[in-house]
């Protein structure tokens, strides 16, 4: 079976909210930057994620 890490399925999902959704750009954007964002808090306070 084939890993699939966090970060595929963010990028999956920001394509969702460009393409099906028809969110703007900023939107995608503002997104994208809550996205790293949270993963960096994770990061800093529970350790990187396998």
């Amino acid at each position: 079976m084939k890993e699939t890490t966090m970060g595929t399925y963010v990028a999956r999902f920001l394509e969702h909210l460009q393409y099906e959704r028809n969110l703007s750009p900023r939107t995608v954007t503002s997104y994208r930057k809550d996205l790293t964002d949270l993963s960096t808090f994770f990061v800093d306070h529970f350790g990187a994620m396998d």
